[in-house]
């Protein structure tokens, strides 16, 4: 058995890890104009489609609307809680570090990913049982 390949898959680990970390952090301003124009999106499309489906006479159109704004605006909320819970990770330059060893990729995707798509069913979660659902 080789012993060198344990040595540099714990190598690559830690170049990973450490490059991970050591991410630039970026300004809240980006995050505020996300995070404000996810929400007036979002509540525009909501407030709008009970207008338009009543001009057109078309009630799908409000459920529509009421899905889509919905949406924009639980994007919003997962952005801030995705920020409150790693403030120090840009997403897209841990993409960019991640695309360069496939150790970091899958560290990527566990992490990062997989607590963002639990965020996200925790959203629609909610939202259907606030609809009525189970």
């Amino acid at each position: 058995m080789n012993d060198k390949k344990p040595d540099q898959f714990r190598d690559d680990l830690s170049e990973v890890v450490d490059d991970l970390t050591t991410l630039p952090k970026r300004g809240k301003w980006s995050d505020i104009q996300k995070v404000a124009a996810a929400l007036v999106i979002g509540l525009f499309v909501n407030l709008a489609s009970f207008p338009l489906a009543a001009i057109f006479k078309d009630p799908g159109l409000a459920v529509l609307g009421g899905v889509v704004g919905s949406l924009a605006m639980t994007v919003a909320v997962i952005h801030v809680m995705r920020r409150l819970l790693m403030p120090h990770v840009d997403m897209k330059e841990a993409w960019h570090i991640a695309k360069r060893n496939p150790i970091a990729i899958a560290i990527y995707a566990l992490g990062v990913l997989t607590m963002m798509s639990s965020m996200l069913l925790a959203a629609a979660i909610a939202a259907s049982r606030q609809f009525g659902g189970g």
